[in-house]
């Protein structure tokens, strides 16, 4: 029917053998923004070439969230919630015969995200694959301001 069923277990257990994979690149991140859009510069270095099919994809997520949530039975009006995922954007596909690839995503901006509170997480990618076979090649969080 289309749809995917995943155990929680079986996601667990998909992140912890990622995980304990060496990093295949290594990836640097500026964000900049100017009013209500936010340019997103990226450029990953691989140790070796990997893939023909290789993504980037950015999320903007916000953190120290106060509002209104249902847990279980209860109305609880002041849950604290992190990593609400903002936006996502992925770019187009890339080679990795060159050693690196370089690029920019834009993200519109919406007035009631706190920036403060926001950070980037990038994911590299080989998209070669059905989604759930799909491997992460390596990841980076960038908070946006820092503490």
């Amino acid at each position: 029917n289309g749809q995917f069923a995943y155990s929680v277990v079986s996601v667990r257990e998909h992140f912890l053998r990622e995980f304990e994979k060496p990093l295949q690149a290594e990836i640097d991140v500026t964000p900049t923004w100017e009013g209500s859009n936010m340019t997103v510069d990226y450029n990953v270095a691989f140790d070796v070439p990997t893939a023909d099919n290789i993504r980037v994809g950015v999320f903007l997520m916000e953190n120290e969230l106060i509002s209104p949530q249902s847990v279980g039975n209860e109305n609880v009006f002041d849950y604290h919630h992190e990593h609400v995922l903002r936006k996502r954007v992925v770019g187009g596909v890339h080679s990795t015969s060159e050693g690196q690839i370089k690029g920019a995503l834009n993200i519109p901006l919406e007035s009631n995200w706190l920036m403060e509170n926001c950070e980037i997480v990038v994911f590299v990618y080989d998209d070669e694959y059905k989604v759930e076979d799909q491997q992460i090649i390596a990841s980076k969080k960038v908070k946006l301001f820092e503490e």
